[in-house]
């Protein structure tokens, strides 16, 4: 029974150390998905050299994929600078999302500008979270 009793009394104390707290959790997934079985078409289709890999889409255990972009925008040739200004906005996007999301789950109030950039900056009484940061550049 002490053991219990110490052990416990031991996760409290370790637990009050730290000052962190999760409040909310989320997720968010690009708009487009698609089957595996429709990527393992597409994938064929576009890795011929790759059919040694092709028994991977059977056995990974995934059900879908989500995509940023339509699978049509992937089957035409893009740039290295395209695809990554794609990925780079369809990632600020969720993390707008996923934050929004987060802090209203939390109960937390934001109040969101944008500046002459049209960036998004957190206003708030209290610190914007890591994600609003990183997203935003603000610092309250």
């Amino acid at each position: 029974m002490l053991d219990v009793v110490r052990s416990a009394a031991h996760r409290r104390a370790l637990a009050a150390a730290f000052d962190v707290e999760i409040l909310s959790l989320a997720t968010a997934n690009p708009p487009f998905r698609l089957s595996q079985e429709e990527a393992a078409v597409y994938a064929k289709q576009l890795y011929p050299q790759l059919s040694k890999l092709w028994q991977l889409y059977d056995n990974t255990g995934i059900e879908c994929r989500y995509n940023c972009e339509p699978i049509e925008w992937y089957l035409k040739p893009r740039s290295w600078q395209e695809r990554t200004t794609a990925f780079r906005q369809h990632a600020l996007d969720l993390l707008e999302e996923i934050t929004i999301k987060t802090t209203e789950r939390a109960g937390q109030r934001r109040r969101y500008d944008r500046d002459q950039y049209g960036h998004r900056t957190c206003h708030s009484k209290s610190r914007c979270t890591a994600a609003e940061q990183a997203q935003t550049g603000a610092n309250d």
